[in-house]
């Protein structure tokens, strides 16, 4: 079921973006114990984007907040995330942090992999936020039998907001966490630790350079458009009202677009037979919507018109 999942998320990714560019792509499988740690400037979707890289399960921590709705609490708790609380929720929340990190730690000691994003915050920009201390600590902490690993990733977005745009994600060596907790008191080691994750994530987070769109409308574009044009309009516009003056956009509408797709085939479908077209007829469009939907948009169409294709490189 996760497998089958995560085929979905990747095939649902290569149409929301316009390229994906993985470097190097050998580094994306390991076995045993491990600490990803990357920047974080666009939400829930950064961590979709890497988790995705991933063949096996990444469990990630993400704001306290999000969790407090029993339904996108599901959902998170779905997706391998784990609520991390900050203090402008509370002291009491705060509390529950202890109960989080022991639940990394769990995994961790089970040879998973968990994401954390060191900064602690998301910030629509890629220039790097201070960090905080939870990455060291979990590094600290760990006192399992196989040595924990760390993994620093860098991602960067051609723009912040909207689809069909390119995103660079790079790895970089794998490192056991005894090498970076430096110094014999627990501030040198966060320091030491922090500082060596500053140096390598500057030099991994590479932005996308910037192409000049195609501006040639093609009969296949102008037939997405069409049959697509109603749904697009929707969630991006339900995006912008639920997240307004918040870093969730992207986030929130690639939900709205993975999650409601099946929900608009199922009303054009019924649209089509109360045009007067048999059942076959009217799956038959529903189908040729999506080979149309899949096939433009990873020719680098949809609604910025690249001439690129996206690839995984």
């Amino acid at each position: 079921m996760h497998q089958c999942f995560k085929w979905l998320v990747r095939q649902a990714l290569r149409v929301f973006f316009s390229r994906i560019v993985v470097q190097p792509i050998e580094r994306i499988k390991h076995e045993g114990p491990l600490l990803v740690v990357a920047n974080h400037p666009n939400s829930f979707l950064d961590a979709i984007v890497i988790g995705a890289c991933f063949d096996s399960p990444l469990y990630f921590l993400a704001r306290g907040d999000a969790f407090e709705r029993p339904l996108f609490r599901f959902l998170l708790n779905a997706l391998h995330m784990i609520p991390i609380y900050r203090m402008r929720e509370g002291r009491d929340q705060v509390r529950r942090n202890r109960d989080s990190f022991e639940a990394c730690q769990a995994l961790l000691l089970q040879g998973r992999s968990l994401l954390i994003f060191i900064e602690g915050i998301c910030v629509n920009q890629h220039e790097l936020q201070p960090f905080k201390k939870g990455a060291a600590r979990l590094a600290r902490e760990y006192q399992g039998p196989k040595a924990l690993q760390i993994l620093p990733v860098g991602i960067a977005f051609e723009h912040l907001r909207g689809a069909r745009k390119q995103v660079n994600l790079r790895f970089g060596p794998f490192q056991k966490a005894g090498d970076l907790l430096k110094g014999e008191k627990e501030n040198q080691q966060v320091l030491a630790f922090n500082n060596s994750m500053n140096l390598q994530l500057k030099q991994l987070i590479q932005l996308p350079q910037h192409k000049p769109t195609d501006n040639n409308f093609s009969v296949a574009f102008l037939a997405l458009k069409f049959l697509h044009f109603p749904f697009l309009v929707c969630c991006k516009m339900a995006s912008g009202f639920f997240t307004r003056g918040s870093v969730f956009y992207d986030s929130v509408l690639f939900a709205l677009l993975f999650l409601g797709y099946p929900v608009y085939l199922m009303a054009c479908w019924t649209f089509y037979k109360l045009l007067g077209m048999n059942g076959i007829g009217s799956f038959g469009l529903v189908v040729y919507q999506v080979l149309l939907l899949y096939v433009v948009t990873n020719r680098g169409f949809l609604l910025t018109k690249r001439p690129d294709p996206p690839t995984i490189q």
